[in-house]
Order: C-alpha cells, then sequence, then structure tokens
C-alpha cells in the first residue's frame, strides 16, 4: 500500500489531499478484497490465473 500512498503524493503534492484520496481509493477499491476470510481476493486471483492460462498459456506453465 506504501507505492500507492507514494504515487498519490507525487501526484497531489499535499499530504492532507494524499491521505484523503488514499482513503478513498482503499474505501472504494479494497474494502471487500482485504475481508476476513479474502474470498474475493481468491476469487479475484483464480480469474487472472485463468485468464494468464487460456491466453498465455506458455507464461502460465512457467509461473506453475
Amino acid at each position: 500500500m506504501n507505492y500507492v500512498a507514494g504515487y498519490l503524493f507525487l501526484l497531489f503534492k499535499d499530504e492532507q489531499e494524499t491521505f484523503t484520496m488514499f482513503h478513498v481509493v482503499m474505501n472504494l477499491y479494497f474494502k471487500g478484497l482485504l475481508s476476513d476470510k479474502f474470498e474475493i481476493l481468491k476469487m479475484k486471483f483464480y480469474q487472472i490465473d485463468r485468464l494468464i492460462s487460456i491466453f498465455i498459456p506458455e507464461l502460465s506453465e512457467h509461473l506453475k
């Protein structure tokens, strides 16, 4: 998350604006991913794994 916060700080150059935007980004896009059992995150990893195996099978084999 420090990469996201650092990038936002480079964009806004203000600590208060950066914190506000980081808070918005975390609540809008990552809130469901970081729940108790990570069910949504597991589903997203499965989806990306399937997409890689379908469209780039060589990379999929290499990663496995």
